[in-house]
C-alpha cells in the first residue's frame, strides 16, 4: 500500500501534500467515518495510470474538477468496451485466465491485424476482459461526489486481473515491465557448393525485445530462412530441371526468457505465429502458459509443431531429396504480442481487510 510520497511511482503528490495511507478503504476497515481526502484522488490517479501502463501518466493537480474529471474518465473509458470492438494496448485479462482456451482460426492471404483481432473479438465475446460492467455515472459540478463512487474506483482498480506487461524496448516510466533475455536461435538449412551438391550451412539468430514485444530477428535472410527452401539444378538427362525442397528449423524449441519488473504469480503470452509466401502472409494467435517463477518466466516462441499448425492448409512435396515439384518457397516466424501477468505484491495494493464491491 501508499503510505508516503516515495511509495508513489508514476504520478507522486506534490511534496507538501499530506500523505499517510488515510484513503476510504482504511477508513472502513476501521469502522470510521469515510472522509473524502485529497489524498484520495492522488491514490486514484496512481491507480488509473498503473491500470493505463502508459509512459505518459496523468499528473494533473488536485481541485474538486480535476477530482470529478477523474472519475468521468475510468468510468467512460471502462465502460466503452460493452460495445465498442476496438481493444486498447492496455486491455487486462480476468483472473482465472486458466479456464480459458484460445487458440486463434489459421487466416491465410491476409495482413497480421487480420488474425491479431481475433483475439480481442475472443476477450469480449467470452468475457475474459477485465472491465468496469456498471452504470454509474460520474458526479457533475455542483452534485455531490459519494463515498461508494470513489469505492467503485479502488475496487475496480486494484482488483487481483492479469495486466498486460510491456518489454522495457517500448521506453517510458512504466508500472509493468519485462526485459527479454536476448536468446540465439541457432539452425541448419541446406545450399549448393560450386559443384552443385546439396550441402547444409549453419545461422543464428537472435530472440530480443523490440517495441514492447518479443521479437525473433535475423532468421528471415533470402536463402537462409527459418521455413521452406528450394534448391534447383538442370538435369541434362531429362532436359528439365529438378528440385530440392527442404525445412530449415532449430532442431528443437527456442523460448524466450523475460525478467519481470517484479515477482509474478501467474503469467500468458499471445504468440503471433506467421508464415510469408509468395501468396501473401497467412498465420494464427496462440494464447500460451509461460512458465517460471518470482521475476523470471519464460514461453515457448519458436516451435516445429506451431509449424505444422500455421501449414496445415500445404500440401509439400518431398523434402531432402532430388524430385520433379518445387515447393513453395515461404519464411515463418513467430513474436509475443502481449504479456499478461499476475503480480504477487503490487505497490498500489490495498488493505486485504478492505472487501468492498459494488452492489
Amino acid at each position: 500500500m501508499m503510505e508516503k510520497i516515495a511509495d508513489y511511482r508514476l504520478a507522486p503528490p506534490p511534496s507538501d501534500e499530506d500523505i499517510s495511507g488515510e484513503i476510504i478503504p482504511v477508513a472502513d476497515i476501521d469502522g470510521r467515518d469515510a472522509a473524502l481526502r485529497k489524498e484520495d484522488y492522488y491514490y486514484l490517479r496512481e491507480l488509473w495510470n498503473v491500470f493505463r501502463n502508459e509512459s505518459s501518466a496523468d499528473t494533473t493537480g488536485f481541485s474538486s474538477f480535476s477530482f470529478r474529471n477523474l472519475i468521468s474518465n475510468v468510468l467512460y473509458y471502462m465502460n466503452q468496451w460493452k460495445s465498442d470492438s476496438y481493444m486498447a494496448s492496455h486491455t487486462h485479462l480476468k483472473s482465472g485466465l486458466a479456464s480459458y482456451s484460445f487458440t486463434g482460426d489459421l487466416v491465410t492471404n491476409a495482413q497480421s491485424s487480420t488474425w491479431s483481432n481475433q483475439f480481442f473479438n475472443w476477450m469480449k465475446n467470452n468475457s475474459a476482459i477485465e472491465l468496469l460492467n456498471t452504470s454509474a455515472t460520474a458526479p457533475s459540478a455542483k452534485l455531490p461526489m459519494t463515498a461508494d463512487i470513489v469505492r467503485l474506483l479502488y475496487w475496480f482498480l486494484s482488483k487481483d486481473m492479469f495486466r498486460q506487461v510491456k518489454d522495457t524496448s517500448l521506453g517510458g516510466t512504466r508500472a509493468f515491465t519485462f526485459t527479454t533475455q536476448k536468446t540465439s536461435i541457432p539452425y541448419t538449412y541446406v545450399t549448393l557448393d560450386n559443384d552443385r551438391n546439396v550441402v547444409s550451412a549453419s545461422n543464428t539468430g537472435t530472440i530480443e525485445g523490440s517495441g514492447g514485444r518479443i521479437v525473433a530477428n535475423g532468421i528471415n535472410g533470402n536463402g537462409q530462412q527459418v521455413g521452406v527452401h528450394v534448391l534447383q539444378k538442370w538435369d541434362s538427362d531429362a532436359s528439365k530441371y529438378k528440385y530440392y525442397n527442404s525445412l530449415a528449423f532449430p532442431s528443437s524449441t527456442v523460448s524466450a526468457s523475460v525478467t519481470f519488473s517484479a515477482p509474478v504469480s501467474d503469467a500468458y503470452a499471445l504468440v503471433d505465429l506467421y508464415l510469408s509466401t509468395g501468396s501473401g502472409l497467412q498465420g494464427l494467435q496462440l494464447l500460451r502458459p509461460m512458465t517460471g517463477s518470482g521475476t523470471s518466466w519464460s514461453v515457448e516462441l519458436i516451435k516445429r509443431s506451431d509449424f505444422d499448425l500455421v501449414t496445415s492448409n500445404i500440401s509439400f512435396p518431398a523434402f531432402d531429396e532430388w524430385c520433379d515439384t518445387a515447393a513453395s518457397v515461404n519464411y515463418y516466424n513467430a513474436s509475443v504480442v502481449c504479456v499478461f501477468a499476475k503480480f504477487s505484491s503490487p505497490y498500489f495494493a490495498l488493505p486485504s481487510g478492505w472487501d468492498w464491491s459494488p452492489s
